[in-house]
């Protein structure tokens, strides 16, 4: 991987989110010169991940003329597009700014590529366009999205799937399902029930009966990494999961033997979302026999390592708190090396 990466030209969209962190981590161990954008240099997290001049730039993805500039700023070898409006508020109010963003976004950043030849698109899409569809969710069934994001992020897959067909965009889409691991934001429901039960505090959630596919960041990482080797699967569409549904409720009973808390789980303490799909499992074998890809890392294994995660972020920050309450301490006076 490092032979084809190294010294090779990157952009990573949407950088400062879960995904994009670690995935910027990954090539820039790899030696490719990556380049990020945000959209807010203020509050996305990214800075440390990227070093030197090339990035963060602060980047509306919905403005034509700006994504054009940046495409237009040098050549890329490789994008990886993962700049969407966040998925959580599935609120009709959410359509406008989803196709304005979301889909807008995608398409604006093809129109660009389109005028760069030579530059391969990796766009990550979701395993949440599939919808209510039958499970496994194979690559070439229907989509059926139920939200303002899975709606976006299911007509900008045909958006680039025409883009491929009809003008020759150099274009793969990957449908990573539910990735969960060290760092992500607590919007997400495995780090909400990790926040939750580490705190000794009951979740507000369903019964908890649907399942889901859940793949461990890492793997996530190393698919897309393959796919951006691979400009000769362009014009394919690749699912990146488990291949294993699990009940949430499952889910949080393990977090909560984790985090040693034995109250109670909050099951049922809020109903089922509008629309709530009750079955989610992505079929793997197309990604398996096209690139050699599948998921290695069991939930469990994954879970485990997020709490170690957890842990040490618990006892930073009451390492820094301590450290505020006594100006005195160690390091407060230079004694710490």
């Amino acid at each position: 991987m490092k032979a084809h990466y190294a010294g090779k030209t990157v952009l990573i969209t949407g950088a400062g989110g879960f995904i994009g962190r670690h995935l910027a981590a990954a090539l820039t161990g790899l030696g490719a010169h990556v380049h990020v954008t945000v959209h807010d240099t203020v509050h996305d997290t990214v800075h440390d991940t990227v070093p030197g001049k090339n990035g963060p730039h602060q980047l509306d993805v919905s403005d034509l003329a700006a994504v054009r500039r940046l495409i237009d700023s040098q050549h890329f070898d490789l994008v990886f597009h993962l700049a969407a409006k966040a998925a959580g508020d599935r609120s009709k109010d959410q359509m406008v700014d989803q196709a304005r963003i979301t889909l807008g976004g995608t398409i604006n950043l093809a129109t660009a590529l389109l005028d760069s030849p030579g530059t391969l698109l990796v766009h990550i899409g979701s395993s949440e366009e599939y919808g209510s569809g039958a499970v496994p969710f194979s690559e070439s069934q229907q989509l059926a999205p139920v939200s303002p994001y899975s709606a976006a992020k299911a007509a900008a897959s045909q958006f680039l799937t025409m883009a491929r067909v009809s003008f020759g965009l150099d274009v793969i889409v990957a449908r990573p399902s539910v990735v969960f691991g060290p760092g992500q934001k607590t919007g997400m429901v495995i780090p909400y029930l990790f926040d939750c039960y580490t705190k000794k505090t009951p979740a507000q959630i369903s019964p908890g009966e649907q399942t889901r596919d859940f793949v461990y960041i890492d793997d996530c990482i190393d698919g897309l990494l393959k796919l951006g080797a691979r400009p000769d699967l362009a014009g394919e569409c690749f699912n990146l999961g488990s291949g294993v549904e699990v009940k949430l409720k499952d889910v949080a009973q393990e977090i909560a033997r984790l985090s040693q808390y034995d109250g109670d789980l909050g099951l049922g303490s809020r109903p089922y979302r509008s629309s709530e799909v009750m079955q989610h499992r992505e079929s793997v074998e197309k990604a398996l026999n096209s690139f050699g890809w599948q998921a290695r890392v069991p939930l469990k294994d994954g879970l485990a390592r997020t709490y170690g995660w957890w842990q040490a972020q618990n006892e930073s920050t009451k390492s820094k708190n301590s450290e505020s309450k006594n100006p005195e301490s160690e390091s407060s006076v230079g004694l710490k090396q």
